[in-house]
């Protein structure tokens, strides 16, 4: 495929995703095309032909569509679904913070995967992250990731695990590391992931290498349920209300959660009673696995307890998740007796 028909199938693919609402805006931040040219109020089949054909007369090669692509991504990262990756055993060799820029990984990664095959990447920063697309021409393979710099941790998309573990490999040797690991946490907002993964002792508050970048968004007063109602409204269990707000502060702490979008619970407990199922054994292994799921599944449990749906204050492995960045977890009997222990 040549490489006019390879920047115009990108170049279609990535406007074909965008809505035309936001088709001026990603178009701007690319900068490579005379917007004025562009007739904006025709439909959207007819904008994506009047913009391809405008590419082609300036001779953008696949380079820039690639580019674009990846501006796709950092402009709407909600849209693909991140897991979290750490990269572990410093060789000694881990890059200084001027090292760590777009232009720098971009040229490492091409000579490291050049070896192996021909692909294209695209490295490029936005909001203090480092974005990647690394592709394999005519094969429709792509693997976008993220790199917070200076840290050990990378973000990738779930997709293309033999062309990611190839990535992955190539960065974390680049970066000075000597294997990677898998984490369980992931999700469509990779802000909310680098507040999770860079905190320091206290995860209410500050996180490492955020030198003011990945902090929690303070939470507005204004959100506090006792102060949405009517004066003249007579509100029950206003004493419990405050309680229960005093324990999750203390157990969330003030800020507002990462957005994780879901958490996985499994259970395993030993069958108590035969009441109901008298022909179970009593030493029966009952397993069991809950998925809790929403926009922000941590917000959602800590307003759960906080309007008396749930007994405040929650299980500790529910409001530690900040901390032990990890949203799976399995919930089993002892060995030997009947008292419950939370592994994750």
């Amino acid at each position: 495929m040549s490489d006019a028909k390879s920047a115009k199938l990108t170049l279609s693919s990535v406007l074909k995703r965008t809505n035309k609402a936001e088709m001026k805006m990603l178009l701007t931040s690319w900068g490579k095309l005379p917007l004025w040219k562009i007739n904006f109020s025709q439909t959207k089949y007819e904008l994506i032909q009047d913009i391809c054909q405008i590419c082609e007369e300036h001779d953008l090669s696949v380079k820039y569509a690639n580019e674009l692509d990846l501006l796709y991504v950092a402009d709407f990262p909600h849209k693909k679904y991140w897991r979290a990756y750490k990269m572990t055993q410093p060789t000694g060799n881990v890059l200084t913070e001027e090292q760590c820029n777009a232009n720098y990984i971009r040229n490492a990664l091409e000579q490291k995967l050049y070896v192996s095959f021909s692909c294209s990447v695209s490295v490029m920063e936005k909001e203090h992250f480092l974005w990647g697309r690394v592709g394999i021409p005519d094969i429709k393979q792509v693997v976008y990731f993220i790199h917070f710099p200076t840290s050990k941790f990378l973000l990738f998309t779930k997709r293309n695990n033999k062309l990611k573990s190839l990535v992955q490999n190539a960065l974390r040797r680049i970066l000075g590391f000597k294997s990677i690991e898998d984490l369980p946490l992931s999700s469509p907002h990779p802000a909310a992931l680098a507040q999770i993964l860079l905190h320091s002792s206290d995860p209410h508050d500050s996180y490492e290498y955020d030198k003011g970048r990945y902090r929690p968004v303070q939470r507005l007063e204004e959100e506090h349920p006792l102060k949405k109602t009517d004066s003249r409204v007579n509100i029950c269990d206003a004493g419990k209300l405050a309680r229960n707000k005093r324990i999750l502060d203390h157990q969330f702490g003030d800020k507002i959660q990462p957005c994780l979008t879901s958490l996985v619970l499994e259970t395993e407990t030993r069958f108590r009673g035969t009441k109901y199922l008298p022909t179970v054994p009593g030493n029966s292994i009952i397993k069991c696995k809950t998925t809790i799921s929403g926009p922000n599944v941590l917000e959602g449990l800590r307003k759960l307890a906080l309007l008396g749906y749930a007994k405040a204050p929650l299980p500790r492995f529910l409001t530690n998740i900040s901390k032990t960045g990890r949203q799976c977890f399995k919930i089993t009997d002892a060995a030997r007796d009947d008292e419950s222990r939370h592994s994750a």
